[in-house]
């Protein structure tokens, strides 16, 4: 389970994934949170090619998290 802070890092990370031409996908999965103020996204009703886009959405922040932490780790260990 995660925290609100969490939830909200989380899914605007996911968020920032989307490209301009892929809003509309977003907006669906997002709709959930945006416009009925629930604690949630959901990709349930999203056919195969919204499925193919929201999974890179979610690839997108994790590969950038991935490689600031492997800068940081590299750094760290260059001091040493």
């Amino acid at each position: 389970m995660v925290s609100t802070k969490q939830f909200d890092y989380l899914t605007e990370r996911v968020r920032s994934g989307f490209s301009d031409s892929e809003k509309v996908f977003m907006g669906q999965i997002y709709s959930p949170m945006d416009d009925g103020g629930m604690m949630f996204i959901s990709a349930e009703s999203q056919e195969i090619e919204g499925l193919k886009v929201f999974l890179k959405a979610v690839q997108k922040p994790r590969g950038r998290i991935q490689e600031k932490w492997s800068i940081k780790i590299l750094a760290i260990c260059m001091t040493m």
